[in-house]
């Protein structure tokens, strides 16, 4: 299956923009480790975050691959797995954990990789700048994704 790639405008970052108490503010010192395997939807995930925080939040991330990365202090980690406790339990699902002091992103499959950054793109973008609050929670899909081919009757 091919993997589908978002791509939207860069978004204006909102002027003034602060962050509340509590929030966590991704800037300069940042960088994205990714411990998953590599595949496709993996690299495109990656690829994505990477160019929505240059050109959307202006704030370039390092992008380091490591196997044996883990959750560190200012740091976007990538994993992958399905043995994590509190963990998704379904293809696609993926665990979302924002700290104070990191952000952990971990996919069932790579599919839950991809839509783990997705979320915190939609996260991002609703706050208007480089800006989240401390969250976890894990997210999968309800049915089996499935294709669909809408086809127009013939006369």
């Amino acid at each position: 299956a091919a993997t589908q790639i978002r791509q939207s405008r860069p978004m204006a970052i909102s002027p003034g923009i602060r962050p509340e108490p509590g929030e966590i503010a991704i800037g300069r010192g940042w960088r994205i480790c990714v411990a998953a395997p590599r595949s496709a939807q993996v690299v495109t995930a990656v690829d994505d975050l990477a160019a929505f925080f240059k050109n959307s939040m202006k704030v370039r991330l390092e992008v380091v691959w490591s196997s044996s990365a883990r959750p560190a202090p200012k740091t976007i980690t990538l994993t992958q797995g399905k043995t994590l406790p509190d963990g998704p339990t379904k293809p696609a699902g993926y665990r979302f954990v924002a700290e104070k002091d990191g952000i952990h992103i971990h996919g069932y499959d790579p599919c839950g990789v991809l839509r783990g950054v997705w979320y915190l793109e939609d996260q991002l973008k609703l706050r208007g700048g480089p800006l989240v609050k401390p969250d976890a929670r894990t997210r999968q899909p309800l049915y089996r994704p499935r294709a669909t081919c809408a086809r127009s009757p013939r006369p």
